[in-house]
């Protein structure tokens, strides 16, 4: 689903959203035209063979409050979760500090390379404890370069990257439906 208005976002974000009466809904491509200017929200859906006309209108959208409450340990609206960032999972807290951590030096690659050095095994193998601890959460892997050579070379070397760290994790018994690829090309240069 995207959202394309303030008024889809306002639906979100209150206590439940009713599908083409709250906020206009228009279905992927069959939308396109005019009624895609105009409506709250567009809803695609990835489908083999023959796409039958599926219609979201009607559909109820809510939050599910007891899990929220129970995951955070307080009562946490849509809006202090998504908004005001005010949730916070007291369990999640040393996974989000060792993270922070990887964010700032990660994996590191030797220059033009794809392989995962000896010295990044430890950082993997405690991402590995981890997801194994928390079975719920998944792992956007983000593989980045400098910006030598041309853009297309550099984001397939950063897939490359998040890959081999995916592959790893994967060996190490991590289901790979946890796990999600993305590249990016860093605004710096190789010194």
């Amino acid at each position: 689903m995207l959202i394309m208005t303030e008024k889809g976002i306002d639906a979100f974000l209150s206590t439940k959203v009713q599908l083409g009466a709250d906020v206009s809904v228009a279905i992927g491509p069959i939308g396109a035209g005019a009624a895609v200017a105009t409506t709250d929200i567009l809803q695609f859906s990835r489908n083999k063979g023959i796409f039958g006309g599926v219609a979201a209108e009607g559909t109820v959208i809510s939050p599910f409050n007891t899990l929220n409450n129970a995951y955070y340990g307080e009562e946490m609206s849509a809006v202090d979760i998504l908004v005001r960032g005010k949730a916070r999972n007291a369990q999640a807290g040393d996974l989000r500090a060792r993270l922070q951590g990887f964010t700032e030096f990660g994996v590191v690659f030797a220059f033009n390379s794809a392989k995962i050095n000896s010295s990044a095994l430890s950082t993997l193998d405690y991402v590995v404890n981890t997801l194994n601890a928390t079975p719920g959460i998944t792992m956007d892997i983000e593989g980045y370069t400098d910006d030598i050579g041309s853009v297309d070379y550099n984001q397939e070397l950063g897939k490359h990257r998040a890959q081999s760290v995916k592959g790893y994790l994967v060996s190490q018994g991590i289901d790979q439906t946890r796990l999600t690829v993305k590249t990016k090309v860093s605004e710096f240069k190789k010194t």
